[in-house]
């Protein structure tokens, strides 16, 4: 009977070459499309009109809506939340501080939903429900490969040393 006097483990796959395409396996295309739509369909036109609301007092038709849905303050709530609309746009565009905005999205995302039902928008309610969806899904995991928060990281920060105490070397 032979004795086995070497084992050799067995050897991993070779991992696959790195590809253009890697960079997108992850939320960055869903953040870069919703932050389009935001900012240019949302953002830029609500701060356009939301402007001359806010320092001339023309008309806009956000705070009779929010007024219609029963939210408190409409006048302050369309300005702020057309603020934050265009913000996040860009933000999220760019993949600046992508989970921070996303945060402060949400309560702008549910009101959408509330106002939506209230008002009873059927034709709006399955975009608001999709975006409460898509800024979840950003606040877990992120901006992804393709972002300006993706350039702070590229240089390694130094890790600090462990303090080794007197007892280290005893075990």
């Amino acid at each position: 009977m032979a004795l086995l006097t070497s084992f050799e483990p067995p050897r991993k796959p070779a991992a696959p070459e790195p590809g253009i395409l890697d960079g997108l396996r992850s939320p960055a295309v869903l953040r870069i499309g919703t932050g389009l739509v935001l900012l240019l369909y949302y953002g830029i036109p609500a701060v356009m009109r939301g402007y001359p609301y806010v320092w001339s007092g023309a008309a806009w038709d956000w705070p009779d809506i929010l007024k219609q849905a029963g939210l408190p303050a409409p006048g302050i709530l369309a300005p702020i939340a057309a603020g934050l609309i265009a913000a996040v746009g860009s933000a999220w565009t760019l993949g600046f501080l992508t989970r921070l905005f996303a945060i402060l999205f949400i309560p702008v995302s549910a009101g959408a939903i509330l106002v939506a039902e209230k008002l009873d928008a059927k034709a709006h309610q399955p975009f608001c429900y999709l975006l409460l969806f898509t800024t979840i899904t950003l606040v877990l995991f992120g901006s992804g490969n393709i972002s300006v928060d993706q350039l702070f990281k590229l240089v390694e920060r130094p890790k600090k040393k462990k303090k080794r105490g007197m007892f280290d070397d005893i075990r």
